[in-house]
């Protein structure tokens, strides 16, 4: 719980995170009796003329066009409050956070599993050295099967948003036609990733208003372009 201490109407610190230690060291420096001050923030409480006081936020609803100005601090009876205003971004700043939204995207692509016969197989790159090293091997005549662990959905189904767990699955590779058919889904699904962020990009850096950029769905249009992994 987020506190301020106040002495007669006069914010002396705050607002911070409620915390004994800091509380007792601001309230006794100014010869408040530390003895009554409680382990846990639990409402408002006096220590002679000083009140240690929570701390709302009154923000409104925005879009992501939008951004919070403080406006006003209010004190109370036994609460402190901000009040925020609305306020316009500027185009640059949500081009900014919508890039990084995009990267953020991006690596949470990469981390999923990609299918394969039946099968989701890693992509990340861990996975992709050594895919490509296991098919450098077959192509040389210096392996001609493996075994290709991944994982499946069990029988019940799989939701990723509900929960559950994939079970153990496999592929068998006999030859250099079936891994390299491996490799080029799992290549291929990173290649749609790239795609994905890419047309994404570049549709955020073209746009020049605020109604360009709210237009844009970056999850939903990602998913468009390049379907998620598991």
């Amino acid at each position: 719980m987020q506190v301020e201490i106040v002495k007669e109407g006069v914010k002396i610190a705050g607002p911070f995170e409620y915390n004994i230690d800091r509380v007792r060291e601001l309230i006794g420096s100014r010869g408040g009796d530390t003895r009554i001050i409680p382990l846990t923030f639990s409402g408002t409480f006096k220590v002679g003329n000083i009140d240690v006081k929570r701390v709302v936020e009154d923000r409104p609803e925005i879009t992501k066009t939008q951004r919070h100005v403080f406006d006003s601090r209010e004190e109370t009876a036994d609460a402190i409050i901000y009040h925020y205003i609305v306020a316009d971004r500027e185009v640059s700043e949500l081009k900014r956070m919508m890039i990084g939204e995009l990267s953020r995207i991006h690596d949470v692509y990469e981390s999923k599993r990609a299918e394969h016969n039946g099968v989701l197989v890693n992509t990340d790159l861990e996975a992709r050295i050594a895919i490509k090293d296991v098919l450098d091997r077959f192509n040389s005549g210096s392996l001609t099967s493996i075994t290709w662990r991944g994982k499946v959905a069990p029988s019940g189904g799989f939701d990723p948003v509900m929960g559950g767990s994939l079970e153990n699955g496999r592929i068998e590779i006999t030859s250099t036609a079936e891994m390299q058919a491996l490799y080029d889904t799992v290549i291929g699904y990173l290649s749609a990733g790239f795609a994905a962020r890419q047309t994404l990009e570049d549709q955020i850096n073209a746009a020049t208003t605020l109604a360009d950029l709210d237009a844009i769905n970056i999850q939903s249009d990602w998913v468009a372009i390049a379907p998620m992994g598991v």
